[in-house]
């Protein structure tokens, strides 16, 4: 279930937010504040952000900025709108903003399409390349199979779209498509019943889809392993499908990953290729894009002329087709009534926008501040201090790495 974080210091906002989203098949998660907002996202996966803009601490714009590196979609809402503050949020990756009072019909029409976006990703399966042709032919031979399949690729460039592919292409089709965050999960509470044999049984005759395993704790991994191996040969099966962002041969070489478990994921191997990888693909993208932005206003179409597609081929595109959804969308909306795009409102979308990280790096020395004194408080045992904060001693050791706590 794709999850949606409301973010306001007005308790009644949130939950009149969160009632007008109830017809949508979403988990709501509540914060008062970007650096509360900051916190939740750090410990769970979040899918989009609703945010209010003035709030204390930190503020949607802020928050905002610490949340562009992640590519997670965020919309802003303001009681006091003005222009200027409109165009700075599109700017800086907001993918719509909502004046008071706010319109719920669109509102929800407009979660509604991020979510479904963040799972097309632009049709990433489209594409006259050879790449893409190759992606499509090895989709279609595993489809029929059950041997475990891990996915490999940067971010952004479609992995869970490959995997859903699959799944839909298979004879389970019709049953479940169960979605394990590996980073973020707790390893004794992961399945309905707190099992991972009630994960399984979920996933029965359907895809259970390992996302990001290599972010996985040691105990997660043991814990997986254990279960694959009491996993019955006959009856019914589940497809297994992990995916990766990381070199995933170099995580074991280090010792980060087992061994062991990396045999048992990777009898089938797909890589899906960075987008700059396969420049014929963009123009189709694009185009796809393009055609999902006019259906919201109406029908109206909405074009680009050849300099428009030769900037975009261009471009470096580090967030791979994810990136390029943004682009597209955020020329639209700056653009207001012009229907007819060229090269330099291409890069105008793609500019980067130079960041204040003021609110990132104050938010992290307060976490290591707070860690630190947690840490000596147990005399540096880990395993105590992760106890003392109800956190597992796997989380703890990475935001210690991250922190330079080590």
């Amino acid at each position: 279930m794709r999850k949606i974080l409301i973010v306001d210091d007005i308790p009644g906002v949130r939950t009149q937010i969160a009632v007008e989203l109830r017809t949508l098949d979403v988990e709501i998660e509540e914060a008062a504040n970007g650096a509360e907002a900051l916190e939740k996202i750090q410990a769970a996966r979040i899918d989009l952000v609703i945010s209010d803009v003035q709030m204390p601490r930190m503020n949607g714009i802020e928050l905002l900025r610490a949340l562009r590196e992640l590519h997670i979609p965020v919309i802003l809402h303001s009681g006091y709108p003005d222009i200027d503050t409109a165009v700075e949020a599109v700017k800086l990756g907001a993918i719509d903003f909502f004046p008071a009072p706010i319109d719920f019909v669109r509102l929800r029409a407009r979660v509604e399409h991020s979510l479904t976006a963040s799972t097309d990703i632009a049709d990433t399966l489209l594409g006259i390349s050879e790449q893409s042709q190759g992606l499509r032919n090895l989709i279609h031979a595993f489809a029929g199979r059950t041997e475990p399949i891990l996915i490999t690729g940067e971010t952004g460039v479609g992995k869970e779209v490959v995997a859903r592919s699959i799944h839909t292409q298979s004879g389970g089709s019709n049953n479940n498509f169960v979605v394990v965050q590996c980073g973020t999960v707790n390893n004794r509470s992961v399945g309905p019943d707190g099992t991972w044999q009630g994960l399984w049984a979920q996933a029965t005759d359907g895809t259970l889809l390992l996302d990001e395993i290599s972010d996985s704790s040691h105990e997660f991994q043991t814990e997986l392993c254990r279960t694959i191996d009491t996993l019955p040969e006959t009856g019914p099966r589940t497809r297994l499908i992990a995916t990766t962002r990381k070199d995933i041969v170099a995580e074991v070489a280090g010792g980060s990953f087992r061994d062991d478990l990396w045999y048992r994921i990777s009898t089938l191997q797909i890589h899906v290729p960075r987008l700059r990888d396969r420049v014929k693909d963009i123009r189709g993208l694009a185009d796809a894009e393009l055609t999902r932005l006019s259906n919201e206003h109406g029908g109206v179409p909405l074009e680009l002329d050849e300099s428009g597609y030769h900037a975009l081929e261009h471009a470096a595109w580090d967030g791979n087709v994810r990136e390029l959804q943004t682009v597209i969308r955020r020329m639209v909306v700056v653009g207001g009534e012009r229907r007819l795009f060229d090269d330099y409102d291409i890069k105008q979308a793609l500019r980067t926008i130079r960041i204040d990280e003021r609110p990132r790096t104050s938010y992290e020395r307060r976490e290591r501040d707070e860690l630190r004194r947690a840490l000596e408080d147990n005399d540096w045992n880990v395993s105590a201090t992760a106890r003392t904060l109800g956190k597992e001693r796997g989380w703890l050791r990475r935001r210690m790495e991250k922190l330079g706590l080590d």
